[in-house]
């Protein structure tokens, strides 16, 4: 007889099961077209699942994860809008500087993309007060790798 899970614990699994499935389409080199709208979808689902479990944190990596997949498929809109409900939630909910850190970072990496060199350099700023905040010798490590990874606006100079 098959083991009864819970709504919960079904919610939590494939929550799990579609971040993964994010992940690893996120960081893959030469991504189809249709892998890109698979990488989309999936987060969507993610979301839909961690807001089903109804914890905060799992909520606004969710919002994170949308907006780093909007980015990743070049597309601006949606990669701002998913940003400010992250850092909306992670101030709302007072998440802590790691959840503030991310949040911060998908808008940089969303500013970047569109060439907001003014809104960049601010999120770039709040990304790095943030992330000097975070405890966790791990976590924080994690962060500034991401960090590092944030495309660079270079000012055009006027000859």
């Amino acid at each position: 007889m098959a083991k009864q899970i819970s709504d919960s614990e079904c919610h939590q699994m494939m929550a799990t099961k579609l971040s993964d499935q994010v992940f690893g389409l996120l960081y893959k080199e030469g991504r189809t077209e249709r892998e890109n709208e698979i990488m989309v979808h999936a987060a969507h689902g993610a979301c839909l699942h961690n807001d089903e479990i109804g914890r905060s944190l799992d909520w606004a990596r969710s919002e994170w994860l949308l907006a780093r997949v909007y980015v990743a498929v070049e597309r601006p809109i949606p990669a701002v809008y998913y940003g400010q409900r992250c850092l909306a939630l992670c101030h709302e909910r007072k998440l802590g500087p790691f959840a503030t850190a991310y949040g911060y970072e998908a808008l940089a990496r969303a500013a970047a993309m569109i060439g907001d060199k003014k809104s960049y350099d601010e999120l770039i700023a709040k990304a790095k007060e943030f992330g000097n905040k975070i405890e966790k010798k791990e976590d924080r490590e994690q962060f500034i790798s991401d960090f590092n990874s944030i495309p660079k606006i270079v000012e055009e100079k006027s000859e």
